[in-house]
């Protein structure tokens, strides 16, 4: 049974400056608020112990009428840990939770983001894995390249259901 999917906006208007950090400092994003990195902390990363995530959309399947896209992540903190993770998702889910609400997020930087990687055309047509596939790995860069807000990152965590890093699990 899948878990419910959380409603964009349900997500975004929980999202307090406090709850972005909070949840970012636990992969080690270098968040100062949920609007903005710290710059000086982001600066001196280049690539050293700085997050990075990739995002694949590996194949899909049909189960209980529907087509589901299975979605393999992977964060990194060099030197700190790894996780590795899959999620199931519909197209619809992917379009309305996860495309509309990066698209709206970065406003016109989206086209400058995107240009070469467009998402899926509604309906599941031929070539929808290998677009939501590209689609994905050009999130996942600009999150690396900290392209993206720390709130738009928290917000992408949270739709792929981010498991906590080990640290976190230790302590439960």
């Amino acid at each position: 049974m899948m878990p419910p999917v959380l409603d964009a906006e349900e997500l975004q208007s929980e999202n307090k400056p406090e709850a972005v950090v909070a949840l970012l400092c636990k992969y080690d994003y270098p968040t100062k608020d949920g609007e903005s990195w710290d710059c000086t902390v982001t600066d001196q990363m280049q690539g050293q112990k700085r997050p990075k995530i990739d995002i694949r959309v590996i194949g899909h399947h049909e189960a209980h009428g529907h087509t589901w896209y299975d979605v393999e992540m992977s964060l990194a903190i060099p030197g700190t840990f790894s996780l590795e993770w899959k999620v199931v998702r519909r197209l619809v889910h992917l379009r309305l939770e996860l495309h509309d609400c990066v698209k709206k997020n970065l406003g016109q930087n989206y086209s400058k983001c995107f240009e070469s990687t467009p998402f899926a055309n509604k309906g599941g047509l031929r070539g929808t894995t290998a677009r939501l596939h590209a689609w994905c790995a050009s999130l996942a860069d600009s999150m690396n390249q900290f392209a993206c807000s720390p709130k738009l990152v928290m917000l992408v965590l949270n739709f792929l259901e981010v498991p906590d890093p080990p640290s976190v699990m230790g302590m439960a």
